[in-house]
């Protein structure tokens, strides 16, 4: 942490960068997807950039819209931005909003990659955006307000009680000067699905459209959105179906989107207006890195073959087609995730049997990744950052989190437990990350967060423990 002289409040700075692919370009986010491109722009897509410093601490957020952020592109980033003098790593929160519309990131056997020149192009424009926020910083005050989402589903759960986290996080930065909005940072925990796997034009979903209503109503230079713990929560306009379930995720419209992403402006506007802004300036980040074990540690490498050949039997009952696929014809692998999906929409299976087919698909899939790439038989070095702001206390995590863990997180922080919010997809991807009584659910292993867990069933408990280690120190 480098000091700068303690100031009296906070300075602040903002920038913004258009981040839309303009070429046709594989899409994140839906393995139905598979060899298409998308075919179009609906609504740009953008990296936010907003920095914070007392005058001792330097935080830097950048946020993008976009399914991820891979480990290779946080840490080309991390070089290019620590390397300059820019800011700390452990001052660093690079973010997706996990729009399941944007361009494919990630380099996998179930989504198509993405070319190398976006790629390139997007670690130059989050390197320009975070330089031009810690460029020239201005007084500001600060707000910070907690309110209610009502549009949450648990999909792992469908019944009326399954557990959300209503809370809606809301940051207001305002000029000292002339008390103008100066950036709203804002978020909610829900995957950004508004739109199905059958849009194929580019669009930043339902954050996208929250961050324009609040732009626009309060007249700031940038509304930026964090997901907060989405892992197993959707927007109530999708139908009501299982997460393995394809039909859950056809459909879906470009007024649903900006439905919800001005229910949820409306509610961040809301809070703010009744916040007054923070007397007293206390910041402060840490940052480290554990080491956990992958998924399915437990299983030699003959193990995982035996298992992958036992799902690849389940497979053949539906797609007698899938037996060509071999070390020497990838194609139907990559395709694999679209292919069974269409043969459950073709069948109208019930239940039982769409999840049979659907975690044999995702378990060979494991098993396939676990066997071909040596980064899933090695402990993984899962980055584990927290942010104080006042007595507001935000751990933020490289994957997708599920609602249990928050919760975890909000008892551990007890009494302030409505101020303790995890920060997902942020600083790296690992998949999901789910609490282990996820995995003591009836059903848990035909379940697809819990089947499709890159790291041992405990690694939420390991990271949340080190985080209050951190802390204590």
């Amino acid at each position: 942490m480098t000091s700068l002289g303690k100031q009296n409040g906070f300075t602040a700075g903002v920038a913004r960068i258009d981040i839309t692919p303009h070429k046709p370009i594989a899409m994140g986010g839906y393995g139905q997807r598979a060899g298409l491109l998308s075919e179009g722009v609906h609504d740009a897509l953008f990296a936010k950039a907003l920095y914070l410093t007392d005058g001792e601490t330097r935080l830097l957020f950048i946020t993008t819209d976009l399914i991820s952020i891979p480990d290779q592109i946080y840490a080309r980033v991390v070089s290019g931005l620590v390397g300059a003098g820019v800011i700390e790593e452990a001052g660093l929160c690079l973010s997706a909003s996990h729009t399941h519309s944007g361009p494919d990131v990630e380099e996998s056997l179930i989504i198509a990659s993405p070319t190398r020149e976006y790629l390139d192009g997007l670690v130059e424009k989050l390197i320009r955006v975070g330089t031009e926020a810690t460029a020239s910083p201005v007084p500001v005050k600060l707000k910070i307000a907690v309110g209610e989402a009502g549009f949450l589903t648990n999909r792992r759960a469908m019944e009326t009680r399954s557990p959300v986290d209503p809370r809606v996080l809301a940051f207001e930065v305002d000029e000292t000067q002339n008390g103008k909005p100066f950036a709203v940072l804002f978020g909610a925990g829900c995957h950004a699905v508004c739109l199905g796997h059958d849009n194929l034009k580019i669009s930043a979903d339902y954050p996208g459209s929250a961050q324009r209503y609040i732009e626009n109503e309060m007249g700031c230079s940038s509304a930026l959105f964090i997901n907060l713990t989405e892992g197993n929560i959707i927007p109530s306009t999708r139908p009501k179906y299982d997460s393995l379930d394809t039909r859950g995720y056809l459909g879906g419209t470009f007024e649903d989107a900006q439905k919800v992403g001005a229910e949820l402006g409306s509610e961040v506007l809301r809070i703010l207006r009744r916040t007054d802004p923070m007397q007293s300036t206390r910041l402060k980040t840490m940052k480290n890195v554990v080491m956990i074990n992958p998924a399915y540690s437990e299983l030699s490498y003959w193990a995982a073959w035996k298992q992958l050949l036992t799902e690849r039997r389940i497979i053949l009952e539906y797609l007698p087609g899938f037996k060509k696929a071999s070390p020497f014809n990838l194609k139907p692998v990559y395709s694999l995730w679209r292919d069974a999906s269409a043969v459950v929409v073709e069948r109208n299976m019930d239940e039982a049997e769409m999840r049979r087919l659907m975690s044999a698909v995702s378990r060979f899939l494991m098993m396939a990744m676990k066997l071909a790439n040596p980064a899933f038989r090695k402990p993984y070095p899962l980055h584990i950052q927290v942010i104080e702001i006042e007595d507001f206390r935000f751990l933020a995590l490289p994957g997708e989190v599920l609602v249990e863990v928050g919760k975890d997180w909000q008892i551990r922080n007890a009494p302030n437990e409505e101020k303790a919010f995890i920060i997902g997809l942020s600083n790296g991807f690992v998949g999901y990350l789910p609490h282990l009584e996820n995995f003591k659910e009836p059903g848990a292993e035909y379940k697809y967060e819990t089947i499709m867990n890159a790291l041992e069933p405990g690694a939420t408990e390991i990271a949340l423990d080190y985080a209050e280690k951190m802390i204590k120190k």
